[in-house]
């Protein structure tokens, strides 16, 4: 009779695996995918540590996975639209935008941009020349 070992898997790895749900986050384990599916729908039991350093550690460490997946989900959204706008044919350059409702509408989704990316980036996104956008802000000549 063949007798199989079990494995003992340190309760940090269990937890980044119960965070986010996700059991394929340490291929390098080579652990039966059973075993993180039931860790996920078991849940973490009590665990007595030693210092709090290592749980924070842990719990900057799961944010981190939970970012990364909330970015690479973002980026497969921006990649669907900017496709779809390229196939489209929709170009700022070629649209002209008389009333001043829908210029509010692209300059304010500027401004907003500009938190997180130069002005440079958002207006290239866009593809809306610079000489348009200042225009616009500057408003109709006097």
């Amino acid at each position: 009779m063949t007798t199989r070992s079990r494995r003992s898997y340190d309760h940090r790895i269990k937890k980044q695996v119960i965070f986010p749900g996700n059991p394929n986050l340490f291929p390098e384990l080579e652990s039966p995918p059973s075993t993180a599916r039931g860790w996920i729908r078991q849940g973490m039991g009590d665990v007595v540590a030693l210092d709090d350093e290592q749980e924070v550690e842990a719990e900057l460490r799961n944010r981190i996975i939970k970012l990364e997946y909330r970015v690479e989900i973002l980026t497969a959204v921006l990649r669907l639209v900017l496709a779809l706008l390229r196939i489209s044919g929709f170009k700022l350059e070629l649209l002209r935008l008389p009333d001043a409702a829908s210029k509010r509408v692209i300059l304010g989704a500027v401004e907003r941009a500009r938190k997180s990316m130069p002005l440079s980036s958002a207006l290239r996104v866009l593809r809306l020349s610079s000489a348009r956008y200042h225009a616009w802000i500057d408003g109709p000549p006097r």
